[in-house]
């Protein structure tokens, strides 16, 4: 026992050491960890400062913007001091904690760090936001396209096909840069309008001609995304990215060959390449190679199905013996996502052709060039947003002081119908035979050494979009009263497909709409103007508010912006919590008819139907595309204490659960000639005939050709009301990519309709119905005397459906009375065309002339003044 004491005070003496010791290597560690710290916010103030000095040396790629100086006015300085300024050691902090957190791709540093880091940034931007409005009248960069020279020929006898030395040599010096200050927005509410989406050149030659400093850069660089909208989904996470196939907007080859093999590219971007990330030695940079499919999914550090680079970046206002400049801070780098695999979805269409299907120049098959397969005509995708850079986000309101720069990745396209995606990960059959498929060796030389590795080049070798502001979706008042960071970072998290939606309790709306409209338009094929929206809509809009019932409705205001009358006049008519409208100057691309040699294609409205659908689809459970002249009505509704559209969605939503998409037959209703004006014509000896003042446009346009239920024929317009988190793109009249694509990968999908019951047509005579009440124009009533002629039993002639004929050319609608059979004549002799809905007349109508006055008189007042 007497040896106890002893061993127990050596082991006393031993932990005293290993304390002592382990004090010391912390202490060690802390310094070391200071060091490193001040070596590397050395290292990168040096670097910046570097590369402030550089790069006023020609550099294309520069950090650096030098405006020309003027002398600061009263205003001017008023405007710098009520933006603040930075301390030295404050701005010094921010650029150290960005250029760390955003060239390495760290994570924050520390909360305290992020803190002040944010606190810091806010500041700044503010100051930057003045200085840039103050030098450049617009508190953004100005949105720049980077121009790259085409790709070579493809030569199929070449192996690899595509060689990365020859993108290697790119100098950015080399590219051409368009700068588009015309138009550049004010505030994120004027974003989408600050994309050049002029009308393409009809060929190759004009392209040439036209592409100019001002002109649309898809002409010069077609592998540049034809972008229509970007914005921050509604949980701050990515970028949404919505652009339309300009390849689709002239598809005749005998008029358009050139153009069409000009434009290829506009394809390739909508199909997906498998690429790795690496670290470049020693500065942090990231490296970025195309892969095989196998090799990215085995990669941590890889997407498997990607298109773009998406470069982040932001600036900071720094003065030197030049005066204040712009310096330019890297804030990260990510891939972008799909929210659906085009190929994928083209692929599962049966019958369908390859996405790129070429044709000759003396070719009359329109189909060839796969004009039918309008689910290849828009592109929507996303750019992750780093992590570090969200927190940042939240301190933006309407403006923005980060930007992303979207770099094309390009090869040449893939003609197979079988594609190049993961069909592993989604437990699909790899094909009939490897022959059929993509070889990745063949076409980029990729292999197992370092030797056949494809690496792309740097972001400022590469053709670009460049300084696209990260905007967060406006908010409304109602949002904004009760919206804080934790609000804003917790709702609505849907942007990606695959989410929960089950949810629909967290939806803030249950029912809008989508709208895309003009004060003034022109039909398809038609040189005359219509000027009726105006008035339309304030009759369109009562009518969803009051008696439909719908929550909220988005307007895509496609009026001409060269100082026409807008639809403002009508929305401000609106609370700001029913009526959202979006300035969307984009011209139709083709306005010809769908069955001319050169069919139409209105780019604008599909793109503004995408970005209506992508920014507020999470916001509402269910939503509904529409035009001004469309009615929705329920069938029960006999009074005005009963049914409207929303509560018979709400019970139908109860009874048919598993329905995500309600499909509404449409055909073309008649105006009542009994409820028109005829009206003297300046060109002609014959009246014209409108719709009387003291009549609403859904009162003189209740007279349907056809009694329910409609014929099969009429899907073809049919409108729908639709869950915005199932649909993955829906298209005008139809839903043709929905997340069954998703769930059941290997199954065949419609071309144009979903697998019942996830789509469910409408019962006309028992649920609700459409009636699509659109302007029969003045001059098309002429000789309505003529072409609606007194029938006899001589001249009755039916037609193949069993009508008269001469009844089906009449333009103007004369009503069946009540119990009136079929073939019946009025007084005069002439025959009965279209029937009236009784809860129109006696529902509707009654209730929307106790409404309308009142609006009616505030818009005179507006438009007065």
């Amino acid at each position: 026992m007497s040896n106890v004491p002893e061993v127990t005070g050596a082991r006393s003496s031993r932990q005293k050491t290993r304390k002592t010791s382990k004090w010391s290597s912390t202490w060690i560690y802390l310094l070391a960890l200071l060091l490193g710290w001040c070596v590397i916010t050395w290292y990168f103030s040096f670097s910046v400062h570097k590369s402030s000095t550089s790069n006023r040396n020609g550099n294309e790629f520069s950090n650096v913007v030098v405006p020309p100086r003027k002398t600061p006015t009263n205003v001017d300085l008023q405007q710098r001091k009520e933006s603040g300024s930075l301390s030295s050691g404050d701005q010094h902090f921010l650029i150290s904690y960005l250029t760390m957190t955003g060239q390495f791709q760290q994570e924050e540093q520390s909360s305290s760090d992020a803190q002040k880091a944010q606190e810091i940034f806010s500041k700044e931007m503010r100051r930057v936001q003045a200085w840039l409005l103050q030098t450049q009248k617009s508190p953004f960069l100005p949105l720049t396209a980077y121009l790259e020279s085409p790709l070579p020929p493809y030569n199929d006898t070449q192996v690899p096909r595509l060689l990365s030395t020859h993108r290697l040599a790119n100098k950015p010096q080399d590219l051409i840069q368009r700068e588009y200050t015309t138009d550049t927005p004010q505030s994120c509410l004027d974003l989408p309008n600050a994309f050049p989406v002029m009308k393409p050149p009809t060929d190759k030659e004009e392209a040439e001609t036209q592409n100019s400093k001002n002109d649309c850069p898809i002409h010069g660089d077609p592998f540049l995304p034809w972008i229509h909208d970007a914005f921050v989904s509604q949980s701050g996470t990515v970028v949404e990215i919505v652009a339309h196939n300009q390849r689709r907007c002239h598809t005749n080859p005998k008029q358009y060959f050139h153009r069409l093999q000009h434009l290829e590219p506009q394809v390739t971007i909508m199909q997906s390449v498998p690429v790795i990330r690496e670290k470049a030695t020693g500065n942090g940079a990231y490296r970025y190679r195309l892969a095989s499919l196998q090799e990215a999914a085995a990669n941590t550090d890889a997407v498997t199905e990607t298109r773009f680079i998406c470069h982040f970046h932001t600036q900071v206002l720094a003065n030197n013996q030049e005066g204040d400049t712009l310096q330019r801070i890297p804030l990260g780098e990510t891939l972008s996502v799909f929210p659906y695999n085009y190929e994928h979805a083209n692929d599962r269409k049966r019958n369908s052709k390859p996405m790129l299907t070429r044709a000759t120049s003396t070719s009359d098959d329109k189909t060839a060039l796969h004009n039918e397969q309008v689910w290849n005509s828009l592109l929507h995708f996303q750019c992750p947003i780093p992590a570090h850079l969200q927190s940042l986000l939240l301190l933006q309101d309407n403006k923005s002081g980060i930007y992303v720069d979207v770099v094309p990745i390009r090869t040449y396209p893939r003609t197979e119908r079988e594609g190049y995606f993961d069909r592993k990960a989604r437990n699909m059959s790899i094909g009939s035979g490897s022959n059929m498929l993509f070889d990745p060796v063949l076409e980029w030389g990729i292999g197992n050494n370092s030797n056949q590795k494809h690496w792309l080049p740097t972001v400022e070798q590469s053709g670009r979009w460049a300084n696209i502001p990260l905007c967060r979706i406006p908010a409304t008042p109602e949002s904004q009263q009760q919206g804080d960071k934790k609000d804003i970072q917790e709702r609505d998290r849907q942007d990606r497909p695959n989410t929960d939606i089950s949810s629909s309790d967290k939806k803030k709306h249950f029912l809008s709409a989508c709208v895309w409209a003009s004060a003034t338009f022109t039909t398809r094929g038609s040189s005359d103007p219509d000027t009726s929206t105006s008035l339309r809509l304030i009759e369109w809009l009562t009518y969803q508010f009051e008696i439909a019932q719908f929550d909220h409705v988005y307007i895509y205001d496609n009026s001409p912006t060269d100082g026409a009358t807008t639809l403002e006049s009508v929305t401000r008519l609106f609370p700001s919590h029913q009526v959202t409208r979006i300035p969307w100057k984009h011209p139709v691309c083709n306005n010809k008819p769908p069955g001319s040699n050169n069919p139409g294609e209105r780019s604008s409205q599909y793109a503004a139907e995408a970005s209506c659908r992508i920014r507020y689809g999470p916001m509402t459970q269910w939503l509904a595309v529409l035009d001004t002249d469309e009615y929705l009505i329920p069938q029960q509704q006999k009074s005005h204490d009963k049914i409207s559209l929303r509560q018979w969605l709400e019970q139908a939503s109860i009874e048919h659960g598993d329905t995500k998409i309600w499909s509404f037959y449409q055909t073309r209703a008649i105006p009542n000639i009994r409820l028109m004006d005829a009206v003297a014509s300046a060109n002609h000896p014959q009246f014209q005939w409108k719709k009387r003042d003291n009549t609403t446009f859904l009162e003189t346009y209740n007279c349907d050709r056809l009694q329910f239920p409609k014929p099969g024929w009429a899907w073809r317009a049919q409108k729908q009301i639709f869950q915005p988190s199932f649909v993955l793109m829906h298209f005008v009249h139809y839903s043709i990519v929905t997340r069954r694509l998703l769930e059941a990968p290997n199954e065949w999908s419609g071309l144009y309709k979903d697998r019942p019951p996830n789509e469910r047509r409408v019962d006309e005579r028992n649920q609700a119905f459409l009636l699509h009440a659109k302007t029969t124009s003045p001059k098309a009533t002429e000789y309505w005397k003529k072409q609606c002629p007194v029938v006899t039993v001589d001249d009755t002639k039916p037609d193949r459906k069993g009508k008269d004929k001469k009844s089906n050319d009449c333009p103007v609608g004369i009503p069946y009375p009540p119990g009136a059979k079929e073939g019946a004549t009025d007084a005069g002799g002439r025959e009965y065309n279209c029937y009236p809905h009784e809860v129109v007349s006696e529902v509707v109508v009654p209730r929307l002339k106790e409404l309308l006055p009142p609006l009616l008189q505030r818009y005179r007042e507006i438009i007065k003044y």
